[in-house]
């Protein structure tokens, strides 16, 4: 399976964003990664980038806990303007925290993929990526 084009990861922890930016580029399950540490930039990147397909991300991984506004406030705000959208990205929540409340509340919302509990496995990359290159 071919990797996706652009992979959007919006997370604070820097270590993680290292561990998964590294994974990303060491099995080539994305051509492009960016990262962003606040929800705010990255729903400006977004609602500028819009019209645009190849800066549009084809994945988002979203954590939950950030400073300021956090993943729910991404998920209220980037629905707001996803219809406007050339493409729509794939969004999978993220979380340090197996909180069952968080988990559902996630699988209910139509803008989310699912659901996964940092740190990822190797089927949750699978599932998000479609492939796990050898």
């Amino acid at each position: 399976m071919d990797p996706v084009l652009l992979t959007c990861l919006i997370d604070d922890d820097e270590i993680f964003v290292y561990a998964m930016k590294k994974i990303i580029n060491m099995k080539q399950l994305s051509l492009e990664t960016i990262t962003f540490d606040r929800v705010e930039k990255a729903l400006d990147y977004l609602s500028e980038k819009q019209s645009e397909i190849t800066a549009i991300p084809d994945v988002i991984l979203l954590d939950i806990n950030l400073p300021g506004e956090d993943g729910w406030d991404f998920i209220e705000s980037f629905e707001q303007f996803s219809a406007e959208m050339i493409k729509k990205p794939k969004i999978y929540m993220l979380s340090s925290s197996a909180n069952p409340v968080d988990q559902q509340r996630a699988l209910s919302n139509k803008n989310i993929e699912n659901y996964f509990v940092k740190p990822l496995s190797k089927e949750n990359f699978q599932s998000i990526f479609g492939t796990w290159p050898a």
